[in-house]
């Protein structure tokens, strides 16, 4: 018999409290509306920066590149240089007064604008163009290190440098101009191997050329020839004797004196004349003889 306090079985499982989830953006605004605004707004001045840098940089871009096309001058690439620096113009007008430059072999200025060069044009599709025109510069100044250190950069650039082959061509020519002759020719017989293709390599012939000679120097340096027979002494001709001495010629006689020439005698006196005796004059009485 069943208890009257007995409750009913109830085989139902207990309904659970509904969870709100996030799922409408109500929801995620009324949470985290304040950081997502900000976001947003963010977003959107980013968005337009960057549309403003762009089409400012497209102007100036242009602009650029209006002036560099009508300058002519060196002044006119000098001011497309000064006033739009880092645009492609300004590279391009640096090459071309370096080229000049060189043209008048004014060296160092064109080393000048070619260290500009390298330096504000890093990211151009130029920039190695300009740097191995800067190792041919720095080897006509003399500097062999720096040029050396310049064509390595662009050798291990690889496939970024158009002037990849002519770099590496540029270190086989120096070491074999500092007589190093194996090492020259490991270095000009990788050359097609490392740079399969190259128009350089292929159509100017001049790795062919470089190998032949380096391959006939060392044909040279191992196998010199015999040195030549000195010829037979010749005796050596006896000195001719020393002319006789010519006797010392006398020094003439002094020419005799002449006699001084004697004074002329002085011209002898006249006798004065005699005084006529006057003829009215009588003589004089003779005075008597007192003796008388």
């Amino acid at each position: 018999m069943a208890t009257k306090n007995a409750s009913p079985k109830n085989d139902e499982a207990p309904v659970l409290p509904q969870v709100k989830t996030e799922n409408s953006i109500e929801d995620f605004l009324e949470k985290h509306g304040k950081k997502t605004m900000i976001l947003i707004l963010l977003a959107v001045i980013g968005v337009g920066v960057g549309f403003f840098l762009k089409a400012k940089n497209q102007a100036y871009l242009k602009e650029s590149g209006e002036k560099f096309t009508s300058a002519q001058t060196t002044a006119e690439l000098e001011a497309v240089i000064n006033d739009y620096p880092g645009s492609a113009a300004s590279g391009n007008a640096m090459l071309i007064l370096a080229d000049r430059k060189l043209s008048t072999n004014n060296v160092a200025d064109a080393q000048s604008y070619l260290k500009r060069f390298v330096k504000e044009q890093e990211e151009t599709p130029l920039y190695y163009n300009g740097l191995f025109a800067l190792g041919t510069v720095e080897e006509r100044l003399g500097n062999e290190d720096a040029a050396t250190k310049i064509y390595k950069e662009i050798v291990a650039a690889k496939d970024k440098a158009s002037t990849a082959a002519a770099a590496a061509l540029r270190l086989a020519d120096i070491i074999y101009a500092n007589g190093d002759l194996d090492a020259a020719l490991s270095a000009y017989q990788a050359l097609a191997k490392d740079f399969p293709g190259n128009v350089f390599i292929q159509e100017n012939g001049v790795i062919d050329s470089r190998q032949t000679d380096v391959k006939e120097s060392i044909v040279l340096r191992d196998n010199p020839p015999p040195a030549p027979e000195p010829p037979a002494e010749k005796p050596a001709p006896e000195a001719p004797a020393p002319p006789a001495e010519k006797p010392a010629p006398e020094a003439p006689a002094p020419p005799a004196e002449k006699p001084a020439p004697e004074a002329p005698a002085p011209p002898a006196e006249k006798p004065a004349p005699e005084v006529p005796a006057s003829p009215t004059e009588e003589p004089a009485p003779e005075a008597p003889d007192p003796s008388e």
